[in-house]
């Protein structure tokens, strides 16, 4: 099963690229390009997903962005891999 994940994308000020924030999860990303940034960001995800599941613990569930973060950048999706042991 795939859940899919809001994330906001917004370029790094401070240090260049990107970066990316998982809504209501916690989890960021961030690389030089869109691209880097995004699967950084889901590949910690998915990491936390399936680690959950081995622990017998809630996964995240897909949070909704306030409309303070959707101004923030650009409003992007994360595909994420959910086990059936979990759905």
């Amino acid at each position: 099963m795939h859940a899919y994940f809001p994330a906001i994308l917004e370029a790094d000020e401070t240090d260049g690229g990107y970066v990316v924030e998982v809504v209501g999860t916690g989890v960021n990303g961030q690389g030089e390009t869109r691209v880097d940034a995004m699967r950084e960001a889901s590949e910690i995800l998915q990491s936390i997903i399936w680690d959950a599941v081995a622990d017998g613990e809630p996964i995240p569930t897909p949070g909704s962005p306030s409309d303070e973060e959707a101004r923030r950048g650009a409003l992007a999706m994360i595909q994420a891999t959910v086990p059936a042991a979990a759905a």
